[in-house]
């Protein structure tokens, strides 16, 4: 009997080896991220303080599958949410689990990528150096080590589920009853992927564009049709795109560009993406507008290298490029979503959690460049990989270290940035967690200086003012918060807070009384302080309707029963 395994299962071995080593370099870069904590852009709002991520029967779930039920939340992407409930659910909410778990699925994505790319061209060598190139550039740190990033994590691995069944599903088969699985499958992990972030909507188009291409390749192809899958999943968009893809902004801030003019540069932005990609050492958590006085000369660039894009595809296509031509387009295809930011007010033009799915159709080009380069003289070839995967494992690991924890990810920030007033604002806040009220004031003052129109920070100022009896200056900075947010509940409390610590109880008691109008969780709170301020300027009739509402919401509550039983004896009396 012949012992030597046969030329398809050295393949399969090899193949195996080589992504079981991918997993094995995630975990190699990514793992001190395990020890990361979570960051307050966002995490703690979302997850932390996410009440159906700590439910542990049906009422957390059915919140969370429920389209406008989850916590704050306006994307409607309950796999992703599911995956932090399920976490809680056996771990407890910790972050080294939910960090453990981001990197496990980002090793999983480089899995899936090498297999997806093997279906496009012919090269297992380009996949993987694709497959490297997306493990290890910086700009992917952010999706991984940032605790909310699992949404683009999973999208992106249902995504290439997806496209891998698809691909599968598209070739010649005997069995009638495996085709229909495939399809069937591709479709659900289709479905799956716009449930885990709604930036999916893009994969119908990408199926039409890698079908077409390969069709125009070759017009006899035996390869089903495949744009038949492509109509359920594009119904399925229909109908998640009555859903937003992004935040609609809360307010216009004073620098926001006209729509126009941001709509128009959207080619810039893709542009600038290209430059980060290639060159920027310095990965930001979020990247502002232009200043308008210079938006004229950036349409005229965007459309420029608009222009340039299309007269490059062409060019390739006629050289026969076809697999590099995928790889933009697949780009292009992906960064569509990001269209949505222009579309909104926000106080930033894009982030690098935008591009983890998109930037796959770079790496794929850049791969096809370095492939080349090594069939053409393998020492050269073998020098600039090693070159670029040091230069890429040095800035990822210097990216890494940001994300280590709140504080050193807005250093980071406002060092790149000193202009912005946002980096100042969650550097503020952060060393407010952390109990360095004088720092955090210095920062959240950095801010206001720079024009910040977030009514947060003049909260944030309010409370530390007030915690150090600056009353006159937290009064003026709670008024500012309202004056931003008028329905801002909190800086209303905390305001006829202020004024009952001067003992001024008659505004006190006015502006408790309007914050009663607006329905949140601190009317409780509210009735107790009305019952004390009536109670000091001797009313105490409605002192004690006051703490009796207060008793309704919480009968358990012992200091509105032992207030009610003293109102009640001045009240007879």
């Amino acid at each position: 009997m012949n012992s030597i395994p046969n030329e398809s299962s050295q393949r399969f071995f090899r193949l195996t080896c080589t992504l079981a080593g991918l997993v094995i370099l995630v975990l190699i870069v990514y793992g001190r991220a395990i020890g990361f904590e979570f960051t307050n852009w966002d995490d703690v709002l979302f997850i932390v303080d996410n009440p159906n991520l700590k439910t542990p029967d049906g009422k957390g779930v059915a919140a969370i599958v429920t389209p406008g039920q989850n916590y704050k939340e306006t994307l409607f992407i309950p796999i992703t949410y599911l995956s932090y409930w399920v976490e809680c659910y056996w771990f407890g909410l910790s972050s080294r689990v939910v960090h453990v778990t981001n990197i496990i699925i980002h090793g999983i994505n480089g899995v899936l990528l090498v297999m997806f790319l093997n279906t496009i061209q012919r090269s297992t060598r380009v996949s993987m150096i694709a497959a490297v190139l997306f493990i290890l550039h910086p700009l992917q740190v952010e999706t991984v080590a940032w605790a909310l990033g699992r949404k683009d994590l999973l999208a992106t691995g249902l995504s290439l589920g997806a496209l891998i069944t698809w691909r599968q599903w598209c070739r010649p088969c005997d069995s009638r009853g495996r085709h229909i699985a495939l399809g069937s499958f591709s479709v659900f992990l289709g479905i799956l992927a716009l449930l885990a972030k709604p930036t999916a909507v893009v994969l119908p188009v990408i199926m039409l564009m890698v079908w077409g291409v390969r069709k125009l390749r070759r017009p006899q192809d035996s390869e089903a049709h495949g744009t038949t899958i492509v109509i359920p999943l594009c119904l399925l968009v229909a109908a998640v795109c009555v859903i937003p893809l992004s935040e609609q902004g809360e307010f216009i801030p004073q620098y926001a560009l006209p729509t126009v003019q941001r709509m128009v540069l959207w080619p810039w932005i893709m542009t600038t993406w290209v430059f980060r990609l290639i060159m920027d050492v310095h990965p930001q958590t979020f990247y502002p507008w232009p200043e308008q006085d210079g938006v004229g000369s950036l349409i005229c660039m965007g459309g420029c290298a608009a222009a340039f894009f299309l007269a490059l595809l062409i060019w390739l296509w006629k050289r026969e490029k076809h697999t590099i031509v995928v790889g933009l387009l697949f780009t292009a295809i992906g960064f569509l979503p990001t269209l949505s930011i222009p579309l909104h007010y926000r106080h930033f033009c894009t982030a690098d959690r935008y591009g983890y799915f998109p930037l796959i159709g770079c790496f794929l080009v850049v791969a096809i460049g370095l492939d080349a380069v090594l069939r053409y003289r393998q020492s050269l070839g073998i020098a600039t990989s090693l070159v670029l995967t040091v230069v890429l494992v040095v800035q990822q690991q210097i990216r890494l270290s940001e994300w280590s924890d709140s504080l050193s990810l807005w250093r980071a920030q406002v060092s790149k940035l000193p202009a912005d007033p946002y980096g100042y604002v969650y550097l503020g806040k952060a060393f407010e967690t952390r109990g360095d009220d004088q720092h955090a004031l210095e920062n959240l003052a950095i801010a206001v200086q720079l024009g910040t129109n977030d009514e947060t920070v003049y909260f944030h100022m309010g409370n530390i003012l007030t915690k150090y009896g600056r009353l006159d200056q937290a009064e003026v900075a709670f008024k500012e918060a309202l004056l931003r947010s008028p329905g801002y509940v909190e800086s209303m409390v905390n305001l006829a807070n202020v004024h009952v610590y001067k003992k001024q109880y008659q505004k006190a008691i006015t502006i408790y009384t309007k914050a009663l109008d607006f329905d949140s969780p601190y009317k409780p709170q509210i009735n107790m302080n009305l019952a004390i301020c009536y109670k000091e300027i001797g009313q105490y009739v409605p002192a004690l309707a006051a703490v009796r509402r207060a008793l309704i919401m919480q009968p358990d509550n012992p200091a509105a029963v032992a207030l009610e039983t003293s109102l009640k004896t001045r009240v007879q009396h």
